[in-house]
């Protein structure tokens, strides 16, 4: 049976099923055990004041009915207790220095895995790029479904205990309801090979588990495999389960993983395909050079800029690895740990404590913190009001408990007057109401009419929107200093410190006048005031003594170390200043060496919940929604939400410029597209952004002189982008203006002198004006700046033919495109045709083949095969790939024309004049047919009707030497046949 397990890692569709046998051996609980350590603990608590019979299910021991026991306690309002034990249960377990060779090995047999299991046992090993998610999150689950590596913690995690599947109740939820769980799995069940591991049926819980999964795909005949060892092994074939029997769990369990660990091996050679050549992947680690990181990270962060939302969360995983690496080059040379002043703020800083340590806050606390928002009250800034909003947001995360008065206190300051605190306060709500989850939701209510007022708040919405943003696509975390500002004991050893704003007239400000290195010393300190950077970078910069800062178009940080770091605070200025306190409240909790690390797992991840039902308004939350499926490329649902939105709001530009990414994605017509970009243009005719694409979109239409007209629109308004010029110059050279065409290739390349693409499509238009020494110049510079590019190798394998000298070196160019891109077929046609053109027919005949074998529809191909075949004498064989096109297109002249030639070489007249008719009755006025007619009554013998044709095919500008050879040889000696070339200037020599 194992060789069935193989079959499936063959193709790709095994899925493991990890059960807690895995996770047992690491010291967590069976579930009989855990059941039993949360009855005692429940005992102690409760005796006998509620009806639960303790005494009872504890004498039972292992044989105790785990979700009788759990119904009961359920039944007696202890389910949150009960979840609260599980996770002390569970986290209680150390598993630092434990072995996890085991789950190693599981994940090199499968990049899915599926798991009952609360604890992070699995994660230990878990590639980093492989994401993993709990249930009912139906993003994750949808591209689970499209063959993506995934953990999925159906059950679960210990992390969220409130989500755990644990009572009867939420197992009849997650299984016998319509969720999307049950759909995933079903679709897994049915359409995958699945191993169950770590399932012991001895356990009447794990035995119960298997029968709600048998209850999915129940009908299925579709089987599944379960290891068991032989000693312990129940036949499980009424579930659909074959078993696979081991010796043991030690040395036969880890021979049966490796078994199958090499057969994933072996399965990954057998799948080396030719594959193009690519440029190396650049190791950052290795790199030293911050100024060439700075350039990388520059040129990272404009492809970011540009990219659609759904791809900048690509970009940002490539940016975080350049400024690590930047952040540890600059910090190996810096010490942190200096002093930096202390404030004067006792008073502030006791209040901060009080609130940071309150699980519940006190009527004197809520007092002394309404006296502080009180903006009437003098005394009190601004920053002492931003504090406040800080340690409310950490009492909240820290204490893992609702205290609606401190949510309350916290909208409050949403509805602050100045920005520096209700923008804190607005993007830490988020934050803290996302980590709480559902808890906080029982208690809405009594914030319902607060919500309300910030859902009809336009400014908290946009806030809101912003926020929302960057936190989809994961840059929360771009927080440059990360763990090393806790190496100084300022910030390490003072929350408040930390949370502390740098405000007008701190303490550390005052050491700046004392360095002679800064010009303009007013200036810069103003500038470090209104900066949206960390204030705790803003504090180390002030009391670096070494900080050299000169006057420039603005200020700047200048000489290595840590001050020449402002550029990877880049995201920060792109997102302020919302980014900036998101990313300094989640590197508190991430990186703080004495902080519980439990937001660093929830804060990260914005889930589409009812969360933002009550934060959002109908718009935003259809926003929000959308976005989040374009993120995960669930256009269909994304495009339902975008329309929705606009059902409310008609004339949303973002929502209708998503809806065309959505459009662009899953395909629709260029109309459906076009409709909307004029739908922008009513609304906004400035936005020349939107006019180009309008053009682009009627170039695509192939209505070129419509395309132009919106080009030219668009560079009236915007007269230096690139882009513009070089595809008006496309649409110019459709419509066969070349000289305009070139005319904007030069502006396009004037502007931007480094874009490959930009000379290799100078090139064509240079090619079609037949300047073909110019054209060669131009390809020779575009690979000059892109040698990867397949397309121009192939272009310059074109102009090469057309070269005295050069054909011998246009092969070896079309081998190159080939090595770039194996898998398009048109790179072999194009070899194929020089080699026709150098007589190399059998060479040919092997490329056609190859093309055709790449699209079995390429009717160019099937066309060229059939003049090879024909040219090799196969003329049978040539027929059947004429008679293959005219299958595909019925109105193909050339197929008709070229059958009609072979049909002529086998001597079949009558066959041949009829299939020519064919084609002279598409096309009376087609050069080639008439000239071919002309051979047919040639090889009939009837000269006079073979000069009449001839001399009609040169009137419609065929040439005499598309003749096949034995016409040629033929008539070549005969006057009238002379007389007539000599009449229509031609020759029967090659070009």
């Amino acid at each position: 049976m194992i060789e069935k397990i193989k079959d499936a890692i063959k193709d790709d569709s095994l899925i493991l099923f990890v059960g807690a046998g895995m996770s047992i051996p690491f010291g967590f609980p069976n579930w009989a055990d855990l059941i039993q350590n949360i009855l005692e603990k429940l005992h102690q608590k409760y005796g006998t004041t509620i009806p639960v019979p303790f005494d009872y299910f504890i004498n039972q021991g292992n044989n105790v009915d785990v979700f009788k026991v759990l119904s009961s306690l359920e039944n007696e309002n202890c389910k949150s207790e009960v979840n609260t034990l599980l996770y002390e249960e569970i986290t209680s377990v150390d598993i630092k220095d434990c072995d996890f060779n085991k789950q190693e090995k599981l994940w090199q047999i499968s990049d899915k895995i599926i798991t009952t299991n609360y604890d992070k046992v699995l994660e230990k090993k878990k590639p980093e790029d492989i994401p993993w998610f709990s249930n009912f999150n139906e993003f994750q689950q949808s591209r689970s479904l499209n063959d993506n590596p995934f953990l999925y913690k159906i059950h679960g995690d210990i992390n969220n205990p409130d989500k755990c599947i644990f009572f009867e109740s939420d197992y009849k939820k997650l299984y016998d309801e319509d969720t999307s769980d049950k759909e995933t799995l079903k679709t897994f069940l049915k359409t995958k090979t699945i191993l169950f591991l770590g399932f012991s049926m001895n356990d009447p819980f794990i035995t119960k588990q298997i029968e709600y999964l048998y209850a999915i795909y129940s009908g299925y005949n579709r089987n599944h495999y379960i290891l068991q060892t032989k000693s312990n092994s129940k036949d499980l074939r009424k579930h659909n389960l074959q078993t696979i029997p081991i010796d043991n769990w030690n040395d036969a369990f880890d021979d049966f993983l490796d078994e199958l660990v090499e057969a994933k091996k072996e399965n990954s050679k057998n799948d080396i395909v030719i594959t193009p050549s690519k440029k190396e992947d650049i190791d950052i680690s290795k790199i030293k050079d911050t100024i060439l990181l700075e350039k990388m990270f520059d040129e990272k962060k404009e492809e970011f800029d540009e990219a659609e939302d759904h791809l900048k969360k690509k970009f940002d995983k490539e940016l975080r690895v350049i400024k690590d690496r930047m952040i540890e080059l600059r910090t190996k040379q810096f010490n942190f740990d200096f002093k930096i002043p202390d404030h004067d703020l006792n008073e502030l800083e006791h209040i901060f404590e009080t609130i940071y340590n309150s699980e519940i806050l006190s009527d004197l606390t809520k007092g002394k913190i309404n006296k502080i928002k009180n903006v009437n009250e003098k005394i009190y800034q601004w920053y002492h009001r931003s504090v406040i909003v800080s340690a409310l947001a950490c009492s909240l995360v820290n204490h893992h408990k609702i205290d609606i008065a401190k949510i309350d206190l916290l909208i409050d300051f949403v509805n602050e007057s100045e920005p520096k605190v209700w923008q804190k306060a607005i993007t830490y709500l988020f934050i803290v109401l996302n980590f709480l989850g559902n808890r906080w939701i029982r208690y809405k209510k009594k914030l319902e009419s607060k919500i309300e007022r910030l859902k009809l708040n336009l400014e908290i919405q946009e806030s809101l929107r912003t926020i929302i943003y960057f936190m989809q696509i994961g840059l929360q975390r771009e927080n440059a200093l990360g763990q090393y500002v806790f190496e100084n004991k300022h910030f390490k050893n003072n929350p408040f410190n930390y949370f502390l704003p740098f405000f007008k007239g701190n303490p550390s400000v005052d050491k700046l006048y004392d360095n002679e290195n800064i010009e303009d010393i007013e200036g810069f300190i103003e500038f470090l005031y209104d900066i949206p950077l960390p204030d705790s970078f803003k504090y180390l910069v002030c009391n670096e003594e070494n900080i050299i800062v000169e006057k420039k178009s603005h200020h700047q940080i200048d000489e290595g170390k840590l001050q020449d770091s402002l550029s990877i605070f880049t995201m920060h200025i792109t997102f302020e200043p919302y980014l900036n306190y998101a990313s300094e409240f989640l590197n508190f909790y991430e990186n703080h060496p004495d902080i519980n690390k439990s937001i660093n797992e929830k804060g990260t991840i914005v889930e589409v919940k009812n969360l933002k039902n009550y934060l959002l308004n109908t718009i935003e939350h259809h926003r929000a929604l959308g976005r989040q499926f374009m993120i995960e490329e669930q256009w269909g649902k994304a495009i339902t939400h975008y329309q929705q939105l606009l059902v409310i709001k008609e004339n949303d530009i973002l929502a209708l410029k998503s809806l065309i990414t959505c459009f662009e994605n899953k395909k629709n017509s260029t109309d459906d597209r076009l409709e909307l970009r004029l739908k922008i243009e009513n609304i906004d005719p400035k936005d020349h952004e939107n006019l180009f694409k309008v053009g682009v979109l009627y170039n695509e239409k192939k209505k070129y002189k419509t395309a132009i007209k919106y080009f030219d629109k668009a560079i009236i308004l915007e007269d230096k982008k690139s882009d513009y010029y070089g595809i008006r110059a496309s649409s110019n050279r459709s419509l066969g203006k070349l000289e305009d065409s070139l005319k904007d290739h030069n502006k396009s390349i004037e502007f931007d002198r480094e874009n490959a693409m930009y000379f290799n499509n100078r090139g064509n238009t240079k090619f079609d004006l037949k300047d073909y020494e110019g054209a060669l110049r131009d390809y020779n510079k575009s690979i000059e700046l892109d040698d990867k590019s397949a397309d121009t190798y192939i272009n310059r394998a074109g102009v090469k033919v057309k070269l005295k000298g050069h054909k011998s070196t246009a092969i070896n160019d079309c081998d190159t495109a080939i090595q770039l891109d194996n898998k398009n077929g048109k790179y072999f046609r194009e070899r194929g045709n020089i080699k026709f053109d150098l007589k190399d027919y059998e060479g040919a005949l092997k490329d056609y083949n190859y093309a055709i074998n790449k699209n079995s529809r390429d009717i160019d191909s099937l066309n060229n095969r059939g003049l090879t075949k024909d040219s090799l004498g196969d003329y049978e064989n040539s027929l059947k790939d004429y008679d293959k096109i005219i299958t595909l297109d019925p109105n193909d002249i050339a197929a008709y024309t070229n059958k009609a030639n072979s049909l002529r070489k086998l001597n079949q007249i009558n066959e041949a004049l009829e299939t020519i008719a064919i084609a002279q009755e598409l096309n009376p006025e087609d050069s080639m047919a008439c000239g071919t007619k002309a051979a047919i009554y040639a090889s009939h013998g009837d000269d006079e009707k073979f000069y009449e044709f001839l001399e009609k095919a040169f009137q419609l500008n065929a040439k005499a030497n598309w003749l096949d050879n034995d016409i040629k040889e033929k008539y070549k000696n005969e006057k009238r046949f002379q007389d007539l070339l000599k009449k229509y200037d031609q020759t029967l020599e090659e070009e």
